[in-house]
């Protein structure tokens, strides 16, 4: 049997069970209890305007990114509850502000938490110093979130962080989110916190096109801070989700950002309430809290069923020199223009970068 036909009869055991209690009972589980081992499951959990995703591997490690808001806590134990989460081998905090870490001290206390990741930033609030304080009575170090750390997820996955620099300062706490890639066979996720510009460049700069993933977790919450076209282009999802409350006062997502990811699936948390993605390592099938069923969802158009040409090298219109994606000199993005092949470039009157010489 082949891998693609499995997942196919998984799924569709799956849903048969959904079917059996009804539609109705699957939207009104806040836990939207999923029994899919030996697949990779990936929960973005409904938390509002925040975010938390709850990663199972396929040999059962349970990993935790960011934890909501402080009164998101009865809605992520519920839902743990739900998947028999009993132990969360890591949990990785993207950065210290409240609806990312918001409810993480009460999982810290009522969880046994194997580690812990964290951006090298504090916070001066009582709710990080209140972390702080739990991880310490729970005998926990915090490991340094930056670019180049891989976190271990078993003997399949993989997680490795694209960002933040090590050392560097950023102005805006949200750029020291770890821009995080999760590979699972053919399969792969990235995760993305709150990055803004600053921290989808230097992702840009340490992986270029590493950054590829089939699901984008759009970041800040669809905010026209973030989702840079370039980064959008070497990432080139076919799914995306938005992790985002429903009437919010920052009128997230922006048409800005829903614009550039026309062609994609989209997927928000405020529409969908939770969404589920199903990987077998060859394909990824999703199932909506709201919907109620398993969808293996086809491209929003015709065009998007194939994939979009990934830019490969990067201009400087001051200099008008050339670069590979994962070079250390890249231009500031307001000087940044993009060729999809080096001929491109030299006939536009561009030169190698004596650095990276493309």
């Amino acid at each position: 049997m082949t891998k693609h036909k499995f997942l196919g009869l998984l799924l569709t055991a799956v849903f048969l069970v959904f079917s059996v209690f009804g539609c109705s009972a699957l939207k009104d589980d806040p836990g939207l209890s999923v029994d899919a081992e030996g697949t990779l499951r990936v929960h973005y959990i409904d938390v509002g305007q925040g975010d938390c995703t709850l990663i199972q591997t396929p040999d059962n490690k349970n990993i935790l990114i960011d934890t909501g808001n402080p009164e998101n806590y009865d809605t992520i134990n519920i839902y743990l509850k739900a998947q028999k989460v009993e132990k969360l081998d890591v949990m990785l905090i993207t950065h210290p502000h409240s609806d990312h870490m918001g409810a993480a001290e009460k999982i810290l206390k009522n969880y046994t938490v194997g580690s812990v990741y964290l951006p090298k930033v504090a916070h001066n609030t009582m709710l990080f110093e209140n972390f702080m304080k739990a991880m310490n009575e729970k005998g926990l170090k915090a490991t340094a979130a930056y670019a180049g750390v891989s976190i271990p997820a078993g003997d399949t996955v993989s997680i490795d962080l694209f960002s933040p620099i090590e050392g560097k300062s950023y102005a805006e706490l949200n750029d020291y989110s770890p821009i995080a890639r999760v590979a699972y066979g053919e399969t792969s996720f990235l995760f993305t916190g709150d990055g803004e510009n600053e921290d989808e460049q230097d992702a840009i700069a340490q992986a270029g096109l590493k950054l590829k993933s089939d699901v984008l977790k759009v970041g800040h919450h669809g905010s026209d801070t973030s989702t840079g076209e370039l980064f959008l282009s070497l990432v080139n999802p076919q799914y995306a989700v938005i992790s985002v409350g429903r009437d919010n006062t920052y009128g997230h997502p922006s048409e800005n950002t829903l614009n550039k990811l026309k062609g994609k699936t989209i997927f928000q948390t405020d529409r969908e309430g939770n969404v589920v993605a199903i990987s077998d390592g060859h394909g990824i099938s999703f199932i909506t809290q709201n919907s109620g069923k398993m969808e293996n969802p086809a491209p929003a158009d015709e065009s998007s069923a194939i994939s979009a040409k990934p830019i490969v090298y990067i201009g400087n219109t001051k200099t008008k020199k050339f670069h590979l994606t994962s070079c250390s000199g890249l231009p500031k993005a307001d000087n940044q223009t993009t060729f999809e092949t080096r001929d491109d470039a030299v006939g536009q009157g561009y030169t190698p970068c004596g650095i990276c010489k493309p």
